[in-house]
């Protein structure tokens, strides 16, 4: 078993961003390998392919939040996705969330630090302080690493490793005692064989076709601003909710208040957030997270729900509406997505699950009855 932890240059492993350093823990021993450090030396780039041969050797290897890493690793040359059957990958993060999924309720996080000082070292959460005051010293914050030398990061970069063994240690016991050992193993498989999957795959977007859609939307909005200026006498600002309720004399500026307050002027409002939101929650994001090479590649969460049900984030795409409609303006987001050259996009979705799973698990003959002759019971 070998523990990884990637430095970066950034979070977007498919956006430009690089690997600046490998931390490894191989037994009782921390090594940090540099490679893109701004400042210092670096090890020769040409032997970041023979580090990922030779952790292709490791029977195991596990991380924190391990699917960030993977992403980086497949970008620079590690193959993470073919070659490498189930159970050679765990995600200690993954772990936490299965003992404690309740932690966003509580007050608490994911974080590799805060964890570690909460299970493992109180001092864990402050371990970085001097580093963080380093990158302070020259304007820049924690995400800037590869700005300083090896030789200061690198204490930093061990002590994630080491930090993830200690953390993977002291849950072992504990899943074992909850019966979800397993299930450690079976999510840590599904986070690298399939979401990471999805996410190195990517949506692909025609990002001409979404550059239309905003200076449309976006010239609508400005004819509706101006509209909205033109009837109050003044240059209100639609996006204060103070000022837009005072003007309407209403208690707040929420929707609901203002589709219920039947004033003509707060449609106009409503009409001009609605052709602001197209730009502002779809087709900019959409711009932005497909710069690199004209797919969105999401960030698909296990953690971020309580369920375990998965999430997405930069950008969700599990909430893409394909036609939108506000009076008489309207916009559509869904057909901004296409399909490679040489490939289809098909959209499936389960018919009546919900009832088939009460029908199997309840064994009632009725509804398997009518399931089996094809009547539609959500209509009976």
């Amino acid at each position: 078993t070998i523990y990884v932890d990637l430095e970066t240059s950034g979070l977007r492993p498919f956006g430009g961003d690089t690997i600046t350093g490998v931390a490894l823990l191989i037994g009782a021993t921390a090594y940090y390998f540099p490679f893109r450090h701004l400042a210092g030396d670096n090890l020769p780039i040409s032997w970041l392919p023979e580090l990922w041969h030779a952790l292709a050797g490791a029977h195991v290897l596990v991380g924190w939040n391990f699917k960030f890493d993977l992403n980086f690793m497949l970008h620079e040359g590690y193959d993470t996705l073919s070659n490498y059957p189930p159970q050679t990958t765990r995600d200690v993060m993954i772990a936490l969330h299965l003992l404690d999924e309740n932690r966003y309720d509580k007050g608490a996080n994911y974080k590799l630090k805060d964890a570690a000082a909460m299970f493992i070292d109180p001092a864990a959460a402050d371990s970085d302080k001097g580093l963080q005051a380093e990158l302070a010293a020259i304007g820049l914050k924690k995400g800037s690493m590869c700005y300083l030398p090896a030789t200061s990061v690198a204490k930093y970069a061990m002590m994630d490793v080491v930090l993830t063994a200690e953390l993977e240690d002291y849950f072992m016991p504990y899943l074992r005692k909850w019966g979800q050992e397993e299930l450690y193993q079976e999510l840590s498989d599904f986070e690298r064989l399939v979401l990471h999957r999805m996410e190195s795959n990517g949506m692909l977007v025609d990002r001409d076709l979404i550059k239309e859609r905003v200076a449309t939307a976006e010239q609508q909005a400005q004819e509706a601003l101006e509209q909205i200026q033109k009837v109050a006498g003044y240059p209100i600002n639609p996006n204060s909710p103070a000022q837009v309720a005072s003007w309407l004399g209403l208690y707040n500026a929420q929707r609901e208040t203002l589709e219920l307050s039947g004033d003509p002027r707060a449609e106009m409002i409503v009409d001009y957030k609605f052709l602001a939101k197209a730009v502002s929650t779809f087709y900019n994001p959409y711009l932005l997270f497909s710069e690199g090479d004209g797919k969105i590649h999401p960030s698909l969460n296990i953690i971020g729900t309580v369920s375990g049900r998965l999430s997405s984030s930069e950008p969700n795409l599990q909430q893409v509406p394909r036609k939108a409609k506000q009076g008489k303006k309207g916009y559509t987001v869904k057909d901004v997505f296409t399909a490679p050259e040489g490939y289809v996009l098909a959209q499936f979705d389960y018919g009546q699950l919900e009832l088939r799973l009460a029908c199997h698990f309840a064994q009632e003959p009725k509804m398997t009855a009518m399931f089996n002759e094809g009547t539609d019971l959500h209509q009976y």
